[in-house]
């Protein structure tokens, strides 16, 4: 919209969470400006959906320890 300066905001760590690496930069940059300059951006969701299901499992996330009066480190 012109003379909007919300922008938008992509939350990069929770990206790189769930597995976002450099090589998925381009498909995400086209997904983002497809949906931008989409008259219809619901015709994306599927496409967005099956992509996303690809990053399932979190990453760089320690466990905490247990219970077992160990102090935190």
């Amino acid at each position: 919209m012109p003379g909007d300066m919300n922008g938008l905001r992509i939350g990069t760590p929770e990206l790189v969470r769930w597995g976002m690496t450099p090589e998925h930069a381009p498909r995400l940059a086209g997904l983002i400006a497809e949906t931008l300059r989409a008259i219809d951006p619901e015709r994306l969701a599927a496409e967005d959906a099956e992509w996303r299901r690809s990053f399932d499992r979190v990453h760089f996330v320690h466990a905490r320890p247990r219970e077992t009066g160990a102090a935190l480190s």
